[in-house]
Order: structure tokens, then sequence, then C-alpha cells
């Protein structure tokens, strides 16, 4: 069983914030799961970095350096670690700057070292064209979890996603919703994912859940039993 999660940058606001997702990684490996983690940029570090830098090679940054500190503090509590970037996948994408769609991402690489390590630590937002970094636009994060989702169902392996977030769930007219469809995610007014990472969901449907946590979260499916 492969645990694919998400790590926002609203949920990293420190390096303290760093031992929640130790803990819960912790959990999945000692239940005998196998964890892919993705994670943002520390809260507010691309926003400083695109002020600053402006080009996709140096705003790319902000996750490299969030995943690479996860690592040292994962390795400290002994779990088997490694990262892939997305020249080591490689997660290739178009040169759109600032806002690349992934055309393909080469899952049996990360399946191939999930056999040798218990936990594959993937920086979210970036993709690779012409050996050159490029990011995926606002929520790029979300979008390549999604997308790596999408890969793993397509290779038949079983697998639980969750994107956390520093909100309980999706709510609807201040009103919590426990299940949405695909579509009803695809329909709302204030949009909780990207078009992009939607349009993946659409394409290669698969349950996911989005929230603080599992259990205080909203468990989008591609229907309703």
């Amino acid at each position: 069983m492969i645990e694919l999660i998400k790590w926002g940058g609203s949920r990293l606001r420190n390096l303290d914030d760093l031992n929640e997702i130790v803990d819960l990684i912790n959990i999945y490996v000692k239940d005998n799961k196998k964890v892919i983690c993705v994670l943002s940029a520390f809260k507010n570090y691309t926003d400083m970095l695109i002020n600053k830098y402006k080009e996709d090679k140096y705003v790319v940054l902000g996750e490299l350096i969030s995943v690479s500190i996860l690592r040292i503090n994962l390795k400290i509590n002994n779990l088997k670690t490694i990262i892939l970037d997305a020249k080591d996948i490689p997660i290739e994408c178009n040169n759109i700057d600032s806002n690349a769609d992934i055309v393909n991402l080469n899952i049996n690489k990360i399946l191939e070292v999930l056999n040798e390590y218990d936990v594959v630590l993937i920086p979210g937002f970036q993709g690779i064209y012409n050996n050159e970094y490029y990011t995926l636009g606002r929520d790029g994060s979300d979008y390549t979890a999604i997308y790596i989702g999408k890969k793993l169902k397509e290779e038949k392996q079983i697998f639980n996603c969750h994107l956390y977030k520093d909100v309980d769930g999706i709510y609807i007219n201040n009103i919590k919703q426990d299940i949405l469809t695909i579509d009803e995610l695809k329909n709302l007014k204030i949009k909780v994912l990207s078009s992009k990472a939607i349009n993946e969901l659409v394409d290669l449907p698969y349950d996911l859940t989005i929230g603080v946590s599992k259990e205080k979260s909203t468990k989008i499916t591609d229907f309703i039993s």
C-alpha cells in the first residue's frame, strides 16, 4: 500500500511544522506503508522568490529547500528517505513560463526507488523542459501530487491520496461537505484546486481527501454510492 500525500505551504510556517510531517510519516511506515510525499515551499517563500528573482529556475528553490530539510529530519528518525526532483524522475512539461503543463511523468522511477526506501520526497510545483526547470503555476504542488496519482492508477497500484491543507475540508454556503464528486469539485465557484489538477482527475478518476487530516476532510470521488 502506498500513501501519496501532499503537504501545503500554509502548513509549513516554520521548521517546527516539519515535526508534524515526520510524525505522520512515521505512523505510515510503522503500518508497513510506503510514502510518496509531495512538498510545497515554506509559507510565503515562493512569493518572495518570484518577487526577487522572477525566473522559474530560481523560483523552484523553495520546494527544493523544504524537501532537503525534511529529509534531514526523517533520517534523524531512521526513516530511509530519498529525494527525487523533476530532473530525477523526470517530470516533463512544456515551456510555458510560470504556468507549465505536465506532459509526462516516469512513475516507474518512483516505484523502483520505493522498493529500497520507505519515503520518496518530491518537490512540487516544478517540471523539466530541455533540462531546464519550469514552474507549474499556482497550486502547482497539488497538480504534481494528483498527476502522480493518475500515473499510479495507470499502473494499477493500490494507494491513498490526501492533500494536507489548513482547512478541515471544503465548504459550500458555509456547510462542510463530507463528500463531493469530481464534477461538483470542478463546478465550485471558489476553486479549491487548479483547473489543471482537476482535469487530471476527470481524465482518470480516483478517490482522494482534502483537509487538515484524513479525519477532518472532504472526500472527492467519481461516484456517490
